[in-house]
């Protein structure tokens, strides 16, 4: 009898697993929104709202109740609906969101907060539909590693909890897929090394966002070297060494046009071309004027 309730109890705590890592991704995706600047915005109210709506869902998933999921599911799409053609400003919300994502200028601290609750529930829904009922985990970890890498080139900066939410949410996702994977094999072995492989993944995913987090600075400073210490190899290995900057502007290495670098005085007008960057008309005029 107490083998029973131990059992039970047990898989109630893991019904909770999903949920957990679902909220997880859900946090993470919304606290991205707090790296735009220029935006107000109530957090708590929208956390809140986020993390409600699939809880709710979920009770109701898990007590098997597919009537009043599909009810819950259908009123929140018609009142969301409803508010997007009675409220006017929750377009103008939107915009000035989807501006500060694209980093146009915004008008003085726009209040977004309804348009972040448009966006919690849209997330919140996407989330529920494709990992719970659906059971697709593919399109979300695309979407939410699409999300996590591109954010900096937007200049928004992820921030710890955001990197940390994402993170649990695609450790569960590979741990999840590795208990798939024992159920279709029976050995016990094969059952013990999907686990640790599992297990092992997760905690390097944890391990790295939070050494990132607190040392942030020697990591950026380590891959910086790194690039420069690799670019410079691939240089001497291709034979380019000697070829100087061409002017091309990468996001890794910004020059300044149209700033001054070098200046070469000659006695003789020269017979070859030193670099490919250096005009030879404008040297013959300072040789000239240094020769005369």
């Amino acid at each position: 009898m107490i083998g029973d309730k131990k059992q039970l109890s047990k898989a109630r705590i893991r019904q909770l697993y999903p949920l957990v890592f679902l909220l997880s991704g859900i946090v993470g995706m919304l606290s991205l929104f707090l790296g735009i600047p220029g935006l107000s915005w109530n957090p708590l109210a929208v956390f809140l709202f986020g993390a409600a709506l699939p809880a709710v869902w979920w009770l109701l998933y898990c007590r098997k109740h597919p009537r009043i999921l599909a009810a819950s599911i259908l009123i929140f799409l018609g009142a969301g609906t409803a508010f997007w053609f009675f409220d006017p400003s929750l377009a103008t919300q939107l915009q000035e969101i989807a501006g500060g994502i694209l980093g146009r200028p915004l008008s003085e601290n726009p209040e977004v907060t309804g348009g972040m609750l448009l966006i919690a529930g849209g997330i919140a829904l996407l989330f529920f539909l494709l990992e719970i009922l659906l059971r697709t985990h593919w399109p979300v970890y695309f979407l939410t590693t699409a999300v996590l890498l591109a954010a900096p080139l937007m200049g928004i900066s992820p921030g710890f909890w955001s990197g940390m939410g994402l993170a649990v949410f695609q450790a569960a996702f590979w741990s999840m897929r590795g208990l798939q994977r024992q159920k279709q094999n029976k050995g016990e072995a094969v059952r013990k090394i999907c686990s640790m492989a599992a297990l092992g993944m997760a905690g390097c995913f944890l391990v790295s966002i939070l050494a990132v987090g607190l040392f942030p600075e020697w990591f950026y400073h380590t891959a910086s070297t790194a690039e420069g210490f690799l670019q410079c190899s691939l240089k001497q290995i291709s034979g380019d060494s000697w070829k100087p900057a061409d002017g091309i502007i990468n996001r890794g290495n910004l020059y300044p046009a149209g700033i001054q670098e070098l200046e070469l005085w000659t006695n003789n007008q020269p017979t070859e071309t030193l670099s490919e960057g250096v005009q030879r008309r404008g040297l013959r005029r300072r040789g000239m004027a240094a020769g005369g």
